[in-house]
């Protein structure tokens, strides 16, 4: 498929078992390359063009660099349009990860001064211990080896957790682990900068000393 693609004009940029991402000079061309893949594909086997009009995408690789591990944002002007798989909407993942990766990846889109300024202005937030302890929490079954949660629950119970100012597992308070909170968001952040292919620029300047992410 790819290869038919790249045949009739376009540019495929990822490709896995259920389908194929690709981009045309424009909206004439891309339907042009939809209907020749049409054509040319093998009968019975149908193409169905489920995606028109995206701003861009981010679409991360698997560890080996190959295929997309059902991992992907794609963008609309619209952002309720947006698409998110996988690991995006997991959920294991804090409210504060899935906003982060999502509107950074749109900001990405449009400008790369304005996203890295989400960035900063994200990391301060949590520095300043303004983030909101809701965004920090994530949803999990507690497992019967899982120690730490036992400290907040018991084997088989559903709670919303989060780390406090003491790194320990904690269902409810205000206070938040900031170190850990920004690892998460500098993880997510670099992940996206390898992805675009763009600088890593890490934030550590704190209270006019280094504050120390890895």
């Amino acid at each position: 498929m790819m290869s038919l693609v790249e045949k009739h004009g376009g540019t495929w940029i990822e490709c896995d078992t259920d389908g194929i991402y690709y981009t045309a000079p424009d909206q004439e061309s891309l339907l042009y390359v939809y209907n020749e893949l049409c054509k040319e594909m093998p009968v019975g086997i149908n193409v169905e063009l489920e995606v028109k009009h995206a701003r861009g995408a981010i679409i991360p690789k698997k560890q080996d660099g190959s295929g997309t591990a059902k991992n992907y944002i794609i963008v609309f002007d619209d952002p309720k349009k947006d698409i998110k798989k996988g690991k995006f909407i997991k959920r294991d993942r804090t409210i504060l990860e899935k906003e982060f990766y999502h509107q950074y990846c749109r900001l990405l889109i449009t400008s790369e001064s304005q996203a890295y300024q989400y960035y900063v202005e994200t990391i301060e937030s949590i520095l300043d211990n303004n983030m909101d302890v809701e965004k920090l929490k994530r949803r999990e079954k507690i497992r019967v080896n899982a120690k730490r949660l036992l400290q907040v629950g018991k084997p088989g119970d559903v709670i919303s957790w989060y780390e406090n100012s003491k790194g320990l597992p904690a269902t409810s308070g205000t206070d938040y682990d900031v170190d850990y909170y920004i690892k998460v968001i500098n993880k997510n952040y670099i992940e996206i900068q390898n992805t675009a292919g763009l600088e890593i620029n890490l934030y550590e300047k704190y209270n006019g000393g280094q504050l120390r992410l890895f």
